[in-house]
């Protein structure tokens, strides 16, 4: 596996991980801190206030208000999500995505289940 510009290798499931020393001839990538709050567009909380879905750096994810899992629910390269909204008490979210070019409405559940559901494919026009 990688981590932070390093190879590991472990030989067993309980072995302790060793590092792999392979020059490669260039340096490793700079570390690129984000601040959590930049591009961060909308936070909409589920209906019994357990946790947010987010709109943050054009991807949608769902973040527990305890100490549970932070999901990434459409958070593809060269996809941009907008308005984010749940679904009542359904456990289901929505958003206007441009997944496959034209602008649709993706319907996703919020424990990151099952398939994304894509509907109106280009009948909604280009949401802001």
């Amino acid at each position: 596996y990688h981590t932070h510009g390093a190879l590991w290798r472990m030989t067993g499931l309980d072995a302790e991980p060793e590092r792999l020393e392979i020059d490669l001839g260039i340096g490793a990538p700079p570390r690129m801190p984000l601040d959590p709050t930049d591009r961060l567009e909308a936070v909409v909380s589920d209906h019994g206030g357990d946790g947010s879905l987010l709109e943050w750096r054009g991807a949608a994810y769902f973040l527990t208000h305890r100490s549970g899992p932070a999901r990434a629910l459409s958070a593809a390269d060269g996809v941009r999500i907008r308005e984010p909204r749940v679904l009542g008490q359904t456990g289901q979210g929505v958003w206007a995505s441009d997944v496959d070019g034209e602008d649709c409405l993706e319907v996703a559940n919020l424990d990151g289940t099952g398939e994304i559901r894509r509907i109106a494919q280009g009948r909604i026009g280009r949401v802001l």
